[in-house]
């Protein structure tokens, strides 16, 4: 177990680790002077852990979409600032990357299902294509699929290059249009607006509607079954069109429980 006071660990492993490969480039730039690798932290200093959450954040805050959640959401710093300390201070260093990407992926998408509603159509139709196409490719490797779905382990593992600034830069349009540009949706109290275009196309399908109701359990059903009704719900919303498509979204979205984090 870490000492809760110091640890004496490669901090850059840590930041780099968290910031994936966006982080990563920008470090390598950094170090390509004699007088930036002269400055570079020693990789076996001795640091607290609020000065290696510290590095984390501004490391992190390199990439275009925790940069606009930093500048927009004022207690994202200190929520993700507070997470990466407990775990320097509380787990294994071996630990460390996988816990703080759950961490962060967890809050980042807290704020997503906050503020996705009041982005563009432009914007979240963008990142649906994305989504639709990618569960269409990993169709017939399940767990592959719903790891993608899920963001788990089993897609991480195999995600294509490219991946990860692809799809931080989709969600980070997604917020950049929400902050500057909210759109106001009215959304009636029933969801009749959103729920009966979204029956009407399931149907047009040719999906059962029995796989609706797999979509509460999409972690703990055979991955073949959640795959394909993950993919099913998604595909029936981007088939409504770019216009429709993202307000039955927005609308599902906007409807589902939302805990904040603390």
């Amino acid at each position: 177990m870490i000492s809760k006071s110091v640890v004496s660990v490669s901090a850059i492993a840590l930041v780099l680790a968290l910031a994936g490969p966006a982080g990563a480039a920008a470090h390598k730039t950094q170090a390509k002077t004699p007088a930036a690798a002269a400055k570079a932290p020693d990789p076996s200093s001795v640091l607290s852990p609020d000065a290696v959450a510290d590095q984390a954040l501004e490391i992190m805050k390199k990439t275009r979409l925790v940069k606009v959640l930093s500048d927009n959401v004022p207690e994202f710093d200190g929520l993700m600032r507070s997470r990466i300390r407990t775990i320097v201070a509380t787990m294994p260093q071996t630990e460390w990357a996988d816990q703080a990407r759950m961490q962060s992926q967890a809050l980042v998408q807290y704020y997503f299902a906050v503020y996705m509603p009041m982005a563009s159509d432009e914007s979240i139709y963008a990142l649906m294509k994305y989504d639709t196409d990618n569960l269409a490719l990993y169709a017939g490797q399940p767990e592959v699929c719903i790891g993608y779905a899920v963001g788990n382990a089993a897609f991480i593992k195999v995600a294509p290059a490219g991946y990860i600034e692809k799809v931080s830069d989709l969600k980070a349009a997604i917020f950049e249009s929400a902050f500057k540009a909210p759109v106001h949706r009215d959304f009636k109290p029933d969801l009749s607006d959103v729920r009966t275009p979204f029956i009407a196309q399931y149907q047009k399908e040719g999906y059962d509607m029995k796989d609706l109701s797999l979509l509460g359990s999409l972690t703990t059903i055979p991955a073949a079954d959640a795959c394909r009704a993950y993919s099913q719900f998604n595909k029936t919303i981007y088939d409504l069109g770019p216009k429709q498509g993202p307000f039955v979204m927005a609308g599902f979205t906007n409807a589902a429980p939302k805990v904040k984090p603390n």
